[in-house]
């Protein structure tokens, strides 16, 4: 009896989470448990003594906590033995204000650093110089917790406030500092600094008497050093996160073939450690589980978005991955359970990505309109399923004010599924492609420009929101120029005025051109780009009244509010029933309207001049010149009607 009672009571134990084993609570054993979810703790709930590579030990993280206890910190270093369920709260008030007092006491660089290779040490102890002071810092990794990181969510905010306050205070004590750790700290400080409110980028500047894209450029190349010392698939999922930020990063300079060509780095790291493998039978914590499949998430839709994005293939086959969708209970919290995971949106956008794959690919082969009924058929029902917070018609907001990250992932939610809409289009609006009969071609081109509009419309409130903290944001600067520009073509392509939603396309040209202009202010690529369009939008042929009321390419337009009719006969795009049109296919025009002879009070344009690529001769067009395909437009913009080589003349890629 006595043995039979000694066998089976490990066996019980083992059901009961680590952390409640230890605070002797009762488990409802579960991930995450019922305390461990109340106490903010999901990531420290274990149910075996695996180790985990994300982390150290839960004995470890005791001997932190007891030498911080013991006074072995510096005076300076933020608490390591916080109660976790305040760690949030921590970030928000615990980090200390900019305080360059500090810095003479910080610098010191641990002489038991114990790297593999004598290189990584060097490049170690580089890293560690370039970073700016203790208070500078933590405000780095302040805003990087609560504003930038939740884009993608790549980070898990608690465990990483506990490497980084143990960071310091091992190297306030002269203890060996992790590498990985790090590189990964350099990284999101080298980030972070791309996207900083006005006055926190004034203060920072001050202080340290530098530009902070100059700061931003300092710690990428001291974490791209320091990152070639790594040899792959040994530094678990850290290095898959750090290799991650250096696509953001490259991104966020408007470097896309470069942030591509990272892209291959990281799902190279990530496929080594079979990060795109079911993981369900691997003996790892529910933690590191939940983060492995939250990592290849986030990579599985970078990778999907960036070959659309860049007419690229895919860096990791579909077919090959089996990894699960995480489940979203890190962040769960008992006393608010209906608080979207601030990751549920990368979810959602790997179902779209699966249900819409073979939809895409049947379109493309075939562009008809059946097919594309097909592709709106499934973005019409993936819409619908939508829960009401992430609902674009009348959205649950009532979470937005308490958790302002749901607001931005909501507008990239259905940025994502709108520039998905608009691929079959593409072709009919710059007439690439023609339907078999003028019902058909009236039938792409009006949705083709209510898709269009809906993209416009997308982007212009992702760009006030986003301003604040990045008024050059490069990819939002050319999601504008390509929408203009597709519009500018179906407009050139109009000489008769006979376009299916004429007058909202010509408004969203002219919201384009002025989102475009105040861009120019901010970046290279910016006013390049607005140049361009700005000369482009004087082909379009106009009548009489509308050249009244639109003076494309002067140097003051009138405000359109002025001039927008009251009332509109022509076909107005407005969407009512949620992000895509659901129901009968709209009519925006017939074959009698197509076909039909312009009124005689109206004048057309006798002539179409399209402005030469000659007019921009030595023009460097920056990040647009890696991404547009100039030869979707359908407009002949060389010298003479010719698509040749010249020398000194803009040569843009025509893949």
């Amino acid at each position: 009896m006595n043995e039979g009672k000694e066998k089976k009571e490990p066996a019980r134990a083992a059901l009961s989470c680590l952390e409640c084993r230890r605070r002797k609570q009762k488990c409802s054993r579960e991930w995450p448990c019922n305390h461990c979810a109340a106490r903010k703790l999901s990531h420290l709930c274990r149910f075996s003594a695996a180790k985990d590579c994300t982390n150290q030990s839960i004995e470890d993280q005791q001997q932190s906590r007891k030498r911080s206890h013991n006074g072995e910190d510096d005076d300076s270093a933020i608490d390591v033995g916080i109660p976790h369920n305040d760690v949030f709260t921590h970030i928000e008030t615990h980090l200390p204000e900019y305080n360059l007092s500090k810095l003479a006491s910080e610098v010191w660089l641990s002489s038991q650093v114990q790297p593999k290779t004598t290189a990584q040490h060097g490049e170690l102890q580089r890293a560690i110089r370039v970073l700016p002071s203790r208070s500078i810092t933590d405000s780095l990794v302040q805003h990087f917790l609560g504003t930038v990181n939740y884009t993608y969510d790549a980070i898990y905010a608690p465990t990483f406030l506990e490497d980084y306050t143990r960071w310091w205070a091992d190297r306030a004590a002269r203890r060996p500092l992790s590498p990985e750790f790090t590189c990964l700290l350099v990284r999101a400080c080298s980030h972070v600094a791309q996207y900083l409110s006005p006055a926190m980028r004034e203060s920072l500047e001050f202080e340290l008497a530098e530009s902070a894209s100059t700061l931003s450029e300092r710690l990428h190349q001291a974490a791209e050093a320091l990152s070639s010392t790594f040899t792959p698939g040994e530094k678990g999922i850290t290095q898959v996160q750090q290799l991650f930020l250096v696509v953001v990063y490259l991104k966020g300079e408007g470097r896309f073939i470069d942030a591509w060509h990272a892209m291959a780095t990281c799902v190279r790291e990530a496929q080594e450690q079979g990060l795109h493998l079911d993981d369900r039978s691997l003996d790892i914590s529910e933690y590191e589980r939940e983060m492995r499949r939250r990592l290849w998430t986030i990579i599985y839709v970078w990778d999907w978005l960036m070959s659309k994005w860049l007419g690229r293939p895919l860096l990791a086959d579909p077919d090959s991955c089996t990894f699960q969708l995480p489940t979203l209970q890190l962040e769960f919290d008992p006393e608010k359970p209906d608080v979207p995971s601030p990751f549920a949106h990368l979810n959602i956008q790997v179902e779209l990505i699966r249900r819409i794959t073979p939809a895409l690919r049947n379109a493309d082969v075939d562009p008809s309109e059946d097919k594309v009924k097909d592709l709106r058929k499934i973005l019409d029902d993936w819409s619908a399923s939508l829960a009401p917070v992430w609902s674009y018609e009348a959205p649950d907001t009532s979470w937005d004010d308490a958790y302002p990250n749901i607001k931005w992932q909501r507008e990239l939610l259905h940025g994502t599924a709108a520039m998905i809409a608009l691929i079959p289009f593409r072709p009919y609006l710059t007439r690439n492609a023609v339907a078999e009969n003028p019902e058909t071609q009236a039938w792409f081109l009006g949705l083709g420009i209510e898709v269009c509009i809906l993209n416009m419309d997308l982007v212009k409130r992702a760009y006030a929101y986003m301003s604040l903290y990045s008024p050059k944001h490069f990819y939002i600067n050319f999601i504008f120029f390509d929408i203009t520009t597709v519009l500018i073509s179906a407009l050139i392509h109009d000489p008769k005025q006979l376009l299916p939603g004429r007058e909202a396309a010509l408004r969203a040209v002219n919201t384009g051109l002025d989102n475009l202009g105040t861009m120019a202010k901010f970046s290279k690529a910016g006013a390049t780009s607005s140049a361009f369009v700005t000369k482009l939008a004087q082909s379009i042929p106009l009548s009489k009244e509308e050249r009244s009321r639109w003076s494309f390419g002067s140097r003051k337009r009138p405000k359109t509010d002025h001039f927008w009719p009251k009332s509109q006969t022509t076909y107005d795009p407005v969407l009512h029933k949620g992000l895509f049109v659901s129901g009968s296919d709209p009519s925006p025009a017939t074959s009698e309207s197509v076909s039909q002879s312009v009124s005689s009070n109206e004048t057309l344009q006798e002539s179409v001049v399209v402005p030469s690529l000659q007019d921009f001769e030595c023009t460097d067009f920056g990040v647009i010149e890696e991404l547009w395909d100039w030869q979707a437009l359908n407009l002949d913009l060389s010298a003479g009607g010719m698509l040749a080589e010249q020398p000194g003349l803009l040569h843009l890629p025509l893949t």
